[in-house]
């Protein structure tokens, strides 16, 4: 279990929206999202039931071609990062992962929607044995005069989020 905090707004439930939904390490993170709208909301404390992760960039556009771009570069970088992921993730190596992208263009260039692009980019890490999405969160830590934890999650269901306790209600 992985302990972690998202703001939401007031009226909104936990939904995916792109590739999942998104969770930051430390609630500073959270906090820089939430300064980022004008409506109140709340400031969730979870534990994410996240246990086999990929590891990326930030791709500050989490969308399913930027994500398997910056995860093959992730993984492409060493020996040792590319025996990781073929180890646990069912023999993914960068090739595929490409390979997997350009399939996607092309079928976003024949007319499939960007959610149907999100949708099978699940599929395609469920079925490598990836739960959700890892990476160090660099556009809202910048704003941070101090170190954080820049540890940011994205989980594929909302079946892998646990309410820690009741949410607190801020208007940042």
């Amino acid at each position: 279990m992985v302990h972690a905090y998202r703001w939401q707004p007031v009226r909104k439930k936990f939904r995916r929206s792109e590739l999942g939904i998104h969770f930051a390490a430390d609630p500073w993170i959270a906090m820089a999202v939430a300064s980022r709208h004008s409506d109140k909301g709340y400031m969730h404390e979870v534990e994410l039931d996240l246990v086999n992760p990929i590891r990326t960039y930030d791709a500050v556009d989490h969308n399913a071609t930027k994500e398997l771009e910056y995860i093959a570069d992730y993984y492409d970088e060493t020996r040792s990062r590319r025996n990781e992921l073929k180890k646990y993730f069912r023999g993914l190596t960068p090739r595929i992962l490409r390979d997997f992208e350009r399939r996607l263009w092309e079928g976003i260039n024949s007319g499939m929607s960007l959610d149907e692009a999100d949708n099978l980019f699940i599929l395609f890490m469920k079925e490598h044995g990836a739960d959700g999405i890892v990476y160090e969160n660099e556009l809202e830590s910048s704003e941070m005069p101090w170190d954080i934890d820049k540890t940011s999650y994205i989980v594929f269901d909302v079946y892998q989020i646990r309410m820690s306790r009741d949410p607190v209600v801020r208007n940042y």
